[in-house]
């Protein structure tokens, strides 16, 4: 499955269909930041990497719109500090 992540802006929301449900990651947008408040992984498939797979589809698309990421979710938290690439993107 190639797990492509979709903004669904009517929803605040981007999401991953995944074997099992849909990783989402919840967020509000202000102006020229994201802030990501909840991301969610389907509980039998928590542990397979997929939060990381997510994020990494959620801050292309942030970059690619010139956006900053404002974290609120602790996962979120520490995926950005645990990936000096996407330092850039901090709102």
């Amino acid at each position: 499955m190639d797990n492509p992540v979709r903004n669904v802006p009517e929803h605040s929301r981007y999401e991953m269909e995944v074997d099992g449900g849909t990783a989402s990651a919840l967020y509000q947008r202000s102006g020229d930041n994201v802030m990501i408040y909840h991301t969610e992984v389907p509980r039998q498939r928590r542990g397979a990497g997929l939060g990381a797979k997510l994020m990494r589809g959620v801050v292309a698309d942030i970059r690619a719109n010139n956006l900053k990421v404002v974290p609120r979710c602790s996962y979120v938290a520490r995926f950005m500090r645990e990936h000096p690439e996407y330092q850039d993107l901090l709102g």
